[in-house]
């Protein structure tokens, strides 16, 4: 045997797979988290609509964009807006 080997000053090594050795909490996957938006009110749906045509409008959205577009969005003006 080598009598010659160092110890390591480290010590012994941690593993990382799991969220608590990292220090951090297990999240629960069973909470439910509700929205306090008003989603579902047309109101608050108009003046969200609103903004985002301002919004678009601001930005230069290079296509044309109104309030009876975002509606009810085709699948095409979705992906061009996102």
């Amino acid at each position: 045997m080598n009598d010659n080997r160092r110890d390591s000053s480290f010590g012994p090594r941690q593993s990382f797979n799991s969220a608590t050795s990292v220090g951090l909490p297990i999240l629960n996957t069973n909470v439910t988290i509700r929205d306090p938006r008003p989603v579902k009110d047309k109101t608050f749906q108009k003046a969200l609509i609103h903004n985002l045509v301002g919004f678009l409008s601001q930005s230069g959205y290079p296509h044309a964009i109104s309030v009876k577009n975002l509606v009810q969005p085709t699948n095409k003006d979705f992906q061009d807006i996102f």
